[in-house]
């Protein structure tokens, strides 16, 4: 998962420990910055990225408000991308 926060990403870290889950991680960052980077660099090490959701974005319907939309266009394309390959 990418998340902003630094406390949601410890708090689910520390679930994946407790539960001892190895098949996924969270990262401290912004989806709509890093994700080509973030799903790149999963291919590069040999990853793959075969599932992504998308939880409770913020719905910022006005136009100024655009900046703030979490699932922007070029997102969508990003994921679409890893999930291609």
């Amino acid at each position: 998962g990418l998340e902003i926060p630094p406390p949601v990403v410890e708090f689910a870290l520390e679930r994946l420990t407790r539960r001892n889950l190895t098949n996924c991680h969270f990262i401290e960052c912004n989806a709509n910055v890093d994700a080509r980077n973030v799903t790149r660099a999963i291919r590069a090490a040999g990853g793959r990225v075969k599932t992504v959701t998308v939880q409770f974005p913020d719905p910022h319907f006005k136009e100024k408000h655009k900046k703030r939309r979490v699932t922007t266009p070029q997102m969508v394309a990003d994921v679409a991308e890893a999930l291609r390959e």
